[in-house]
């Protein structure tokens, strides 16, 4: 009896371990020739990576993109379903030349070429812009500047800081002797660092094409097309623009919702407040706009998705009801202050700049008080008072019937049918 336990344990511990080697077990990993580009998605740089298995590019037309190609080792990652690259393992460029052709005629050859890429408001403040050649060298130069400039700075203000301990002590002690101390030394001001943040330069293959099919491909020194490089390239723009809207509830203002198009209906149960942030849109086809930051990804070609692109600026929001206008509202600064105690809440407040001119609002939007009843239509219009196309949407107070009414009027047929038959009944 015991040594079949002791064998269903030697058995089930093997089993064991054999598992943990299966699912440990690093993926296998293959050479290959791949694309890998910087996108603009329409607010950012995307980074996709085309595998072999990929044999069509998706950029955005009349914006400029980078093209590298580069040899790697790339490997399936069955968790997300994708091919991945091991840029660590091997990341070499291939290629001379970078061809584009429509139909059988080349229509350009492009050489590498210097590139950075500039953060206005830091690596994750947004609003990145692609500077290339003589530019893109003194963004370099401009951003080591603005950081040399900074430890040196930072650098002087802790031998100030010393100093100023020093000073301080001193001026204790003589307070403590009795003796005059003058004014009390002044703390340095610590340094700010640059808000900005520009990457190294690097080079490649950098251009725009209008909307349009094309094929590319990449030759080496000899003028030959290197194999694995020939992919068709779509470049595609979006159908329509507009205006769509993130919506926060007051009622729970760290839930916003969406109105992204003019068929989209905002429903407010009873009356209640609603602040509306206003977004320049786009209208893209689903399948081209996935893929072109994240080429393995499903779309449907049939599809056409809004796609928020930029906050939108110098507008202004008219309420409509009955075509009749009845409010015009500006955007402005809000905060969120917490109820005190423990009880649980908060108050969305007007942020006053004349009363806390240093103060940092939560958030700003345009805001509506929806009355409880009636129907209302919301229209952006531009500094000129011209309505924004694809801007309107209708607004929807959701009024609640008394469910005791309901309860009633359910017994109405009831009612009727027990005085028909009362009334036969009577007849005979």
């Amino acid at each position: 009896m015991k040594r079949r336990y002791l064998i269903f344990l030697i058995l089930l511990v093997s089993l064991l371990l054999s598992s943990i080697e299966v699912f440990g077990a690093a993926p296998p990993k293959k050479r290959e020739i791949v694309y890998s580009l910087n996108v603009w998605d329409g607010k950012d740089y995307a980074a996709p990576f085309y595998p072999a298995s990929s044999d069509t590019i998706y950029v955005m037309a009349d914006f400029e993109n980078v093209y590298s190609v580069k040899e790697t080792l790339v490997y399936y990652w069955p968790i997300t379903r994708e091919y991945m690259a091991d840029w660590d393992g091997l990341n070499k460029d291939v290629g001379e030349t970078l061809e584009v052709l429509k139909g059988d005629k080349v229509i350009g050859e492009y050489k590498k070429v210097d590139y950075v890429f500039y953060y206005p408001k830091g690596y994750w403040g947004g609003g990145t812009q692609l500077f290339t050649g003589e530019k893109a060298r003194a963004k370099k130069k401009e951003y080591d500047k603005a950081i040399d400039k900074y430890w040196k700075e930072v650098d002087k203000y802790y031998k100030d800081y010393a100093e100023y301990n020093k000073k301080l002590e001193e001026f204790y002690k003589r307070i403590q002797e009795g003796k005059p101390a003058g004014e009390i030394p002044k703390e340095p001001k610590q340094p700010r660092a640059p808000t900005f943040y520009v990457t190294d330069v690097s080079k490649a293959y950098v251009f725009s094409l209008p909307v349009g099919r094309y094929t590319i491909r990449a030759k080496d020194k000899e003028g030959k097309v290197i194999p694995g490089t020939v992919k068709t390239l779509i470049a595609f723009s979006h159908r329509r623009e507009g205006i769509g809207y993130s919506i926060i509830p007051e009622s729970k203002w760290t839930y916003p919702e969406t109105a992204n198009d003019s068929s989209d209906i905002i429903y407010q149960y009873r009356e209640g407040v609603l602040y509306f942030q206003p977004y320049k849109e786009w209208e893209f086809n689903e399948l081209e706009y996935n893929k072109l930051s994240k080429p393995q990804s499903a779309g449907r070609p049939d599809r056409w998705v809004w796609v928020h692109m930029e906050r939108a600026e110098k507008i202004k929001l008219n309420i409509f009801s009955k075509n009749n206008l009845i409010s015009q509202i500006r955007e402005r600064p809000y905060y969120v202050e917490q109820i005190p105690g423990s009880a649980l809440g908060y108050n969305i407040k007007l942020l006053d700049r004349k009363e806390y001119p240093y103060a940092t609002a939560d958030f700003t939007a345009f805001r509506f008080s929806v009355p409880p009843t009636g129907d209302y239509k919301l229209v952006a219009v531009d500094k000129n008072g011209g309505i924004i196309e694809n801007s309107d949407r209708y607004i929807r107070p959701i009024t609640v019937t008394d469910a005791r009414n309901i309860f009633i009027a359910s017994f109405g047929p009831i009612v009727i049918g027990l005085i028909i038959y009362i009334i036969r009944r009577v007849g005979r």
